[in-house]
């Protein structure tokens, strides 16, 4: 049975006994022997490489029954979840936060999956001092003057034709990326 499975493979994979000995990373003797009828079945190494390149079923292998392919979906899934689990191992850097390993698998997952506009939305440029201060010292502001900056951002702040945008924060002496703020 064996036999009969190489030579469709070889058949409707378009390939040369050589290229499929290439693929499998064996000897151009053991693909001849699997299409010969010489050999008794696939080694696991050389099934899974079936399986994963050329996306045949393993069910199809063990078998011979049924669609020989994997369906689109599942070859896209076993894409995806490929891509995860490289993009996983190769931000495992010790000298990283875990926030830091969190963004770099995700530049990573994008990147391998050919994502852009996820890439984009990842990688954002710099922000400017300015604002670098104005988020760390949102970052380190109380729960209350937190929730007063946002509730005074949402509620509609007001702009000028000059682009200025004054907000008022309860309290006094709210410093804000080194600029005042007083209650009006």
């Amino acid at each position: 049975m064996i036999s009969v499975l190489t030579k469709k493979i070889l058949k409707e994979c378009g390939l040369k006994q050589k290229e499929l000995a290439e693929l499998l990373g064996v000897p151009l003797q053991r693909v001849k022997r699997l299409a010969g009828g010489e050999a008794k079945k696939f080694s696991r190494e050389e099934a899974e490489v079936l399986v994963k390149k050329l996306h045949i079923r393993g069910d199809w292998l063990a078998t011979g029954e049924g669609s020989m392919f994997q369906p689109d979906n599942e070859v896209e899934l076993h894409r995806r979840l490929d891509a995860v689990s490289t993009a996983t191992q190769k931000a495992n850097l010790p000298e990283l936060s875990e926030e830091q390993r969190r963004l770099l698998q995700q530049i990573l997952h994008a990147a391998e999956l050919g994502d852009g506009s996820a890439l984009a939305g990842l990688v954002q440029e710099p922000l400017h001092r300015d604002e670098q201060e104005l988020l760390a010292l949102f970052r380190t502001a109380s729960l209350q003057v937190k929730a007063a900056v946002l509730g005074a951002l949402t509620a509609g702040s007001t702009a000028d034709t000059r682009g200025d945008t004054s907000i008022s924060v309860k309290g006094k002496g709210n410093r804000v990326a080194g600029k005042d703020y007083y209650e009006k």
